[in-house]
């Protein structure tokens, strides 16, 4: 990985310093990226969350780098450095705040399709053969990358990212048998409604909702090829990882982790502060603060 550049000529030390709320010790150098902890890119930020003394010489020599570590590197470094409870954490906090990573805004390509009565906000880019549909609604500062979907209705909020392939807002799978026992669908009149700082993965599929709507509170974060069926409800600051599969109606607290391959059954429930294990089947109600695991998934909370 080669350096990232600041957009910026350069950044201080102390401004990182600043930003975290902690001290800098060392040197207030000029700073123009960030890179990995053993590359030598003079003007960079890394971080070392793990305490390790075969780092000590190697940091040692990188002295016009900013290093974030772990206090139990204390009195060991001449180099500028901070010291954190949570490197990578403040890291990140840092690489998104002075180096954000070069996604393209301000524009919506030629090829993009949309419909009538949408509102886009200021600084949202809307990528190549992206089809909005009408009366739907995009916050200011997102990014909808290519090859996207969102259909009539939907409302996505401020600072989101949809990388491509994602379909949003399209019918969900529903339907009655009749006496003939052939499968009459279930209308949707709902739509999809994200909130703000949301991230929707590459080949997610979101569905509408029925007779209400299908909703992604603010900072949920959902990796690739997810799928979130109709009525269903995540709650503020929850990731759900990559082939997750929330069936409909399914309610979702906050700050929940859900495992990839996890299937969530129709009209369940899951508190907050839940953990679901990768590859679990979740068939009955996750009450608060539980960790779920297995097929059907166990309370392991007990344990």
């Amino acid at each position: 990985m080669s350096e990232i550049k600041s957009r910026r000529d350069s950044v201080l030390a102390q401004e990182c310093a600043d930003l975290i709320g902690l001290d800098l010790i060392g040197e207030n150098i000029a700073l123009t990226g960030v890179s990995q902890l053993k590359k030598v890119y003079p003007g960079s930020v890394k971080f070392a969350d793990v305490f390790d003394d075969e780092y000590i010489p190697t940091l040692n020599r990188m002295k016009n780098s900013l290093v974030i570590v772990d206090p139990a590197y204390e009195g060991k470094l001449k180099i500028p450095h901070i010291l954190s409870e949570d490197p990578k954490l403040h890291f990140c906090i840092i690489a998104n705040y002075f180096f954000p990573p070069d996604l393209k805004t301000h524009k919506i390509e030629k090829t993009a399709v949309i419909g009538n009565n949408v509102s886009i906000g200021k600084n949202t880019y809307i990528g190549h053969n992206t089809v909005i549909g009408d009366n739907v609604y995009i916050g200011s500062d997102s990014v909808i990358l290519h090859n996207v979907v969102v259909s009539k209705n939907c409302k996505i909020g401020e600072k989101c990212l949809v990388k491509s392939g994602a379909v949003l807002g399209e019918r969900g799978f529903g339907f009655q048998r009749d006496s003939n026992n052939i499968p009459i669908s279930f209308p949707h009149y709902g739509a999809v409604i994200i909130g703000n700082n949301v991230e929707i993965g590459a080949s997610n599929t979101i569905a509408t909702g029925s007779l209400g709507n299908t909703v992604i509170e603010d900072n949920v974060k959902i990796d690739d090829q997810v799928h979130i069926a109709h009525n269903s409800h995540i709650g503020t600051n929850t990731m759900i990882t990559a082939q997750a599969n929330i069936l409909g109606s399914v309610s979702i607290g906050e700050n929940c982790y859900i495992g990839g391959d996890a299937v969530i059954r129709d009209g369940r429930k899951v508190g907050d502060n839940c953990f679901v294990g990768m590859g679990s089947v979740v068939v009955k109600a996750v009450h608060d603060h539980v960790t779920v695991a297995g097929n059907p998934a166990h309370d392991f909370t007990k344990n």
